[in-house]
């Protein structure tokens, strides 16, 4: 017996070295108070003016008497249709004093372009204070939009790539010397044509001046 007892005593020993190095576990939820029911089911519905119902939304519903100490807090995430549906929600059992809803909407969208840019949309609503019951049907107000674009910084390659440009001249440029030649060239053929003319005016004048003189003879 006294073997016993003595293994007993040093498996309590060894679990209570256990709890103090693994630290005490998570507390239990406090219990709903007496007057209160854990029936509700509350429909919440979400839309944007522009885009229609939004799907993807977490939608969070705090239910309290106290806002510094609520019941329970319960969250849900819209459909296509941009509605969610929540049970299991604290409503005031009969002739119970209220119990109150806070009920949000949270969605953020992101999407990057061919440019790298990332537009990110957010929409958020919410209504509070509204008095819990058996069933609830909530439409949220139309979400406040917000966008926001965020663009890569330029690294600078492309600029580097570029170097340093070359400027290649048009067909009909010509080396300067090439130009001074071809400003002399059109000069020679008329200095020829001058010349022929010259040649050509002094025996002409040579041939008018002859029978003058053989008309003067016979005088």
């Amino acid at each position: 017996m006294g073997h016993r007892y003595g293994r007993i005593g040093a498996a309590i020993a060894v679990g209570g070295l256990l709890a103090s190095m693994l630290g005490a576990g998570p507390a239990a939820a406090a219990d709903p108070p007496t007057d209160v029911v854990l029936d509700a089911v509350a429909t919440v519905h979400q839309a944007d003016p522009d885009e229609g119902p939004i799907a993807g939304a977490t939608i969070t519903i705090t239910v309290y008497r106290d806002p510094a100490a609520p019941i329970q807090t319960v969250t849900a995430t819209t459909n296509g249709s941009g509605d969610a549906t929540l049970g299991g929600l604290a409503r005031p059992a009969d002739g119970a004093s209220p119990v109150l809803l806070d009920v949000r909407s949270d969605r953020t969208r992101s999407v990057v372009d061919a440019n790298g840019c990332t537009e990110t949309l957010s929409w958020s609503s919410e209504k509070v204070g509204l008095a819990a019951g058996p069933t609830i049907d909530i439409v949220l107000d139309p979400a406040a939009k917000s966008i926001s674009i965020v663009c890569p910084e330029p690294t600078g390659a492309v600029q580097a790539a570029t170097g340093r440009p070359q400027i290649t001249p048009p067909s009909t440029d010509a080396a300067p010397g090439a130009a001074r030649a071809e400003g002399r060239a059109p000069l020679l053929p008329i200095i020829l044509v001058l010349l022929c003319a010259a040649a050509a005016t002094v025996p002409l004048r040579g041939l008018a001046a002859a029978p003058a003189g053989r008309r003067r003879g016979p005088h």
